[in-house]
């Protein structure tokens, strides 16, 4: 959605197809730092009622003790979170898109690519100079050019009641160590709450000793998988790949927003260009994958690592309390 505004602000209109009849339809956590690579949330929203709610302070709960983290001080690399209302956000997005002329086709979904000569057949009936991969983990265009996801997982997310009043990430290794759950506060009471983790058909299971141990109620369950893995390749002729598509998920917090709006930004940016100088070509795009990969890449490798120490040392209690404890005092 970014790209779609970002392409027609520029004064290129281009065609949306969104599988669902509706925005928002995936689940997820709807948290993002308020700034990230370099790039500020609010240069992306025209109206403020679709942040529920911003905090300087996030919680981790490992095996029941709440450990709190000032983030403006904080070793986590982030200095504000803010709680989306995605739909409203993803609605938005759209709306000003399609102020600039962006054609929106809402229950559309894109099931073949074919390639000619200098351009990419959709479907057998829309002639594509530029394809702009953002068709999340199941993506038609990533298979198309052959890049796999070799390492993923699982997530559900609903609504519920919560008083928490920062939002907070839960580990046990008595309900789980591979995964972890979170309650995110909205607004009157309400969080999103959820339970994500590597091993897929163990997270609903996960997701019910969670709720039971703290007590929690939720509805509108969905579930979604998300690559953890380092990015693949980004750039090739006449397509590039965004977000999910690309596997730009953190690895270890599991989040997707942030990169999905960076890369989705620069997408459109280079999709510009390439238009302007009349170059489709893979060594042309390669500038969006080189500028993506250099601001993200070394994070998720970070991340990677840290969700294989994580998830090595949850079994040690002892261990990770005391980590915890000397994390949330730096």
């Amino acid at each position: 959605m970014v790209t779609a505004k970002t392409l027609a602000k520029e004064g290129i209109p281009p065609l949306l197809f969104e599988k669902n009849k509706t925005f928002g339809q995936k689940a997820c956590g709807e948290m993002v730092t308020e700034e990230f690579f370099g790039l500020n949330l609010y240069q992306f929203l025209e109206k403020e009622e679709v942040i529920l709610r911003k905090s300087e302070k996030m919680v981790i709960n490992f095996a029941g003790r709440d450990y709190f983290f000032d983030l403006k001080n904080s070793s986590l690399g982030f200095k504000k979170v803010v709680q989306l209302d995605k739909r409203a956000f993803e609605e938005e997005l759209a709306e000003e898109a399609k102020e600039f002329g962006a054609k929106i086709f809402l229950g559309k979904e894109m099931k073949k690519l074919e390639r000619k000569k200098d351009s990419i057949l959709i479907d057998d009936e829309i002639e594509a100079k530029l394809v702009i991969g953002a068709d999340g983990f199941h993506s038609v265009c990533r298979k198309f050019v052959g890049q796999k996801i070799k390492s993923y997982g699982f997530a559900i997310s609903g609504y519920g009641k919560s008083e928490r009043e920062y939002p907070t990430f839960f580990f046990d290794p008595e309900i789980s160590k591979e995964g972890c759950g979170w309650v995110f506060p909205r607004q009157g009471g309400e969080a999103n709450v959820g339970f994500g983790g590597l091993e897929a058909e163990k997270v609903k299971s996960s997701l019910e000793k969670f709720l039971s141990k703290f007590g929690l109620k939720i509805e509108n369950e969905k579930g979604a998988f998300l690559p953890t893995q380092l990015p693949f390749r980004l750039s090739f002729d006449n397509l590039i790949l965004v977000g999910e598509a690309g596997a730009l998920t953190d690895p270890f917090w599991g989040a997707g927003i942030a990169s999905a709006i960076f890369s989705g930004y620069l997408a459109g940016k280079m999709a510009k260009e390439a238009i302007e100088k009349n170059d489709f070509s893979a060594k042309f795009l390669r500038k969006y994958e080189k500028e993506v990969k250099e601001k993200i890449y070394l994070k998720s490798f970070r991340n990677l690592l840290l969700q294989k120490i994580f998830s090595f040392l949850l079994p040690h209690k002892k261990t990770v309390n005391l980590l915890l404890k000397i994390l949330s005092r730096l």
